[in-house]
């Protein structure tokens, strides 16, 4: 994969003269940073940890480095949705690891009302999760405010982590249900809340450096992913059934609530268009 990209900044530099000194500064990091990677394999164990930071920190330098000598072009509509399709692709991940689970509980004790329960809020959740994420219109800020996409893309390293630890979560929480697992109720109430929490607070924090006013309002989102967070400290007393049923209930209620002010700003405006 870096010897395709490396390629394909060296011939952008090739046919785009404004542009060659930016596309041959990328194509230098890249390859630095790879090498750097190759190198790791032959350092001693200890410095494992320290390397790989040191490398993650290079990689997400070089954009800022290379592009210190004019800005590439990019269509800020399209960076959106290449953002949003991966959104998709981890959210169907996630899908199928409560599948996996679904699968895990009926192979061990058959069909009871807490899986049907817990799978399906799961599912819930994760739809809901999917429709707060497309509500915000990242493209248009994107377009407004550019120099702010280091900030709304590297934000996205979170969004794409917590749904991933999502999917994981879900499993389990499925897999809980179906025969009960030796794992204290909190640590498998976190498995799901920790990471639709971190994704409510990061949704709202990317789309924040773009728009002045978001569609989804932080006295919402930022209350409601509050109380995702502190729901697993009533596991022991709730379950981890009921639980991930009030996370979903939180979601869709976000959903709902941002709907709601959607469809009272569109009337409004159409009022004041027509008193104009």
């Amino acid at each position: 994969m870096r010897i395709g990209l490396v390629a394909q900044w060296l011939r952008a530099g090739f046919e785009h003269a404004e542009s060659r000194a930016t596309a041959w500064r990328y194509a230098a990091g890249v390859s630095a940073v790879q090498l750097g990677w190759l190198a790791r394999l032959a350092l001693p164990e200890e410095l494992g940890v320290a390397s790989f930071l040191l490398l993650v920190a290079l990689e997400l330098a070089v954009p800022f480095w290379a592009e210190r000598t004019g800005s590439t072009l990019w269509h800020p509509h399209h960076i959106a949705e290449r953002y949003g399709l991966f959104t998709i692709i981890l959210l169907g991940e996630s899908v199928l690891a409560a599948t996996l689970g679904v699968q895990d509980a009926l192979a061990a004790g058959g069909v009871s009302g807490n899986l049907v329960l817990v799978s399906s809020a799961a599912l819930v959740a994760l739809f809901a999760l999917w429709w707060l994420y497309f509500l915000e219109p990242a493209g248009e800020g994107l377009s407004v405010k550019r120099g702010r996409s280091y900030l709304w893309g590297y934000g996205h390293y979170g969004v794409f982590a917590a749904l991933a630890a999502l999917g994981a979560g879900l499993e389990v929480a499925v897999a809980d249900a179906g025969h009960h697992l030796d794992v204290p109720r909190v640590a498998l109430g976190y498995a799901v809340a920790l990471p639709v929490g971190i994704f409510l607070l990061l949704l709202w924090a990317v789309h924040a450096v773009l728009e002045t006013r978001s569609r989804i309002r932080p006295a919402v989102i930022l209350p409601a992913a509050a109380v995702v967070l502190l729901l697993p400290l009533a596991a022991g007393t709730l379950g981890v059934t009921a639980l991930v049923v009030l996370i979903a209930a939180l979601c869709v209620f976000v959903v709902v609530v941002t709907l709601t002010d959607q469809a009272r700003r569109g009337r409004r405006s159409g009022q004041l268009a027509g008193i104009q």
